[in-house]
């Protein structure tokens, strides 16, 4: 019984803790566009570990963990500059440390394009 036991431990604790069951945590799909009218290009990009179609799925995930509050919603009361930036766009969705993600990005105003900046690589694909 005893070993019975501490077989069923082990085998919890490596499913608990295995890759592909954290993978689920850090799941996100990334819509980018390089100006209005152009075509949406559409990456997946999972982080721990880094995998998915991104074009830098490894710098991305190191991007994402370094950022700060990335996907946090700014408050209304935000006071930006009104420098343009560009017309880019992306829109990332899926989980992100576990909690479900929703946020679209730009380059409208100051505070926009220093939210962009911190993803620069994982909003465009592409180092900056």
């Amino acid at each position: 019984m005893r070993k019975l036991v501490i077989v069923v431990l082990v085998c919890c604790f490596n499913l608990s803790f295995s890759p592909s069951f954290a993978n689920q945590n850090y799941q996100l799909k990334i819509s980018y566009k390089s100006a209005a009218d152009a075509k949406a290009v559409h990456w997946r990009l999972q982080c721990r570990p880094a995998a998915g179609n991104h074009p830098a799925a490894k710098l991305a995930c190191t991007e994402l963990k370094a950022a700060v509050l990335p996907f946090k919603k700014p408050p209304k009361s935000e006071i930006c500059t009104k420098i343009y930036g560009g017309e880019q766009t992306a829109i990332i969705t899926g989980r992100w440390a576990g909690a479900p993600i929703k946020r679209k990005f730009t380059r409208t105003d100051g505070c926009e394009m220093a939210r962009w900046d911190q993803l620069a690589l994982t909003l465009s694909g592409a180092n900056s």
